[in-house]
This record gives C-alpha cells, structure tokens and sequence, in this order.
C-alpha cells in the first residue's frame, strides 16, 4: 500500500480515441474489450471513452468480454450488425492494439474495409517503443517514462508524499485503420 500505482492515462486515452473517431467523421461508435474480471487501471478507457460519447451526444454501444469468453463473441456481434454489406458502425476503440488488428481482421472477413468503411484505434502503441511501424491507429503509453517513473519510485526512501496513483500522459498515432 506505501507503493503508488503508476499507470497511463487510461480514463484521457478513452476520451482521446472516441474524440479522433469523431473528428474523423464517425457517428456510431464502439467500444470492444476482453481482459480480466478483476477490476483494474485499463478498465477506465472504458470510462472515458463513454464520458466523451454522453458528453458529446454520439451514439456508442459497448461490448465488454471476458478472457474466458473468447473472440468468438466479437464476429457474432460484428455480423449480426451487418446491414446490406455494411457495419453499422463506422469507428471503434479497442482496449488494446491486439484487439484491434484481430477486429480489423474480422471485419476483412465480412468484407468491410478499415479505414474506409470502418475506422478503428487500438490502445498501446508497444510497437512504436520496439522500433516498429505501428499496424493500428492507437492510443500511445509513454512506456520509457512509465517505467522510469516506476524505478525512481522504487528507490525513493521516503514515498510517504506520493499519491495512491501516478498517471502519465498518453498520444495519438495515426497507424493505417483511420483516416487523416
């Protein structure tokens, strides 16, 4: 408990990624995640991504899986939201960049086109810290500094000034599955 929390800005990127969907010409937009049932720091990109769509008046719908759950909830989800050959959807925010290749490939499948059709962004941006072109759009984690910030903690004697959580800034990258 003496041993803050050091997480990116998962509340801001969730605002960040609904923000770029709509300022790249989406109206209806998703937000798909899988992971553990075990609330954590990742669960507020949810938060933000539907605290901008209220605020904003966009229309969103959430599909939130567990691991156990599998992907196969995802394309059951994707097709029975098919109308005439098309999604009707036009922007999703994935949890993570993994998430969002795996949606993009689904959506090839049903033959709809990313970005054209369908803009998507990830959360991550891992690819860019290991000197990779990114494969998504995404929501970049400062991941040097968060895990500079995490030894510096660490080695500090006295920590009793720290707050529970320190949150770091995150970016947009633009990654090939939207539009600029």
């Amino acid at each position: 408990p003496e041993v803050p929390c050091v997480a990116s800005d998962n509340f801001g990127g969730g605002q960040m990624a609904a923000k770029k969907l709509v300022e790249l010409g989406c109206k209806r937009l998703l937000f798909f995640r899988i992971g553990s049932a075990v609330a954590g720091e990742s669960d507020k990109r949810r938060d933000g991504f539907e605290a901008f769509c209220r605020s904003a008046d966009i229309d969103y719908d959430v599909l939130y899986l567990l691991d156990s759950d599998g992907h196969a909830p995802f394309r059951e989800f994707l097709e029975n939201h098919m109308e005439e050959g098309r999604l009707a959807y036009d922007g999703i925010f994935c949890c993570t960049d993994l998430l969002a290749l795996d949606i993009q490939n689904m959506l090839a499948e049903l033959g709809v086109r990313v970005p054209d059709e369908v803009q998507i962004i990830g959360f991550d941006g891992i690819a860019l810290h290991t000197g990779r072109t990114l494969e998504c759009s995404t929501i970049v984690q400062p991941i040097p500094l968060l895990a500079e910030t995490c030894v510096d903690i660490l080695l500090k004697e006295d920590r009793s000034d720290l707050p529970s959580l320190i949150c770091l800034p995150v970016s947009y990258a633009q990654g090939g599955t939207t539009l600029e």
